[in-house]
Order: C-alpha cells, then structure tokens, then sequence
C-alpha cells in the first residue's frame, strides 16, 4: 500500500484534536507514492499516535509538521 494513504487516514482522525487547538498541520508527502508491505491499519494508528502527542504537547496554536520520503529501501516520516 502506499504509505501517504496510512497518513491521508491518520490526518483525518486528528483533524478535529489539531483544530481544537489551533495548530496549523503542515505534511509534506513526497512527490512519488512510497509503497510499503505492512499493515495499513496499524501503521496509521502509529501515525495517528504520534500526531496525537504532537498536538497534546505543542502549545496551543502551534505548528505541527510532518514528511515523508524514501532512504536507500526505506520509507521515513519525520
């Protein structure tokens, strides 16, 4: 699956948390599809957790940045 999908599915269920509290999300999902063998599910539940965190401890208001992007056979979000 490509892996801006997990994240397309994790940005939708923060979407309300981040603007509750006036953050402005900002992702950068790479210009090619990044393919990954996993579970979709569970790999946006990762995303979705970290984004959570992210607006838990970011102050009110805050930027919230998110990327993707290929190294060698890896896929990175940042």
């Amino acid at each position: 699956f490509a892996l801006q999908d997990a994240v397309q599915a994790a940005m939708e269920a923060v979407r309300a948390a981040v603007d509750a509290a006036g953050h402005r999300l900002h992702v950068a999902p790479g210009v090619q599809p990044l393919w990954v063998h996993g579970d979709p599910v569970r790999i946006s539940q990762v995303i979705s957790n970290l984004l959570t965190n992210a607006v838990r401890y970011t102050p009110d208001g805050g930027e919230i940045c998110l990327s993707l992007r290929a190294e060698g056979d890896s896929a990175v979000i940042a």
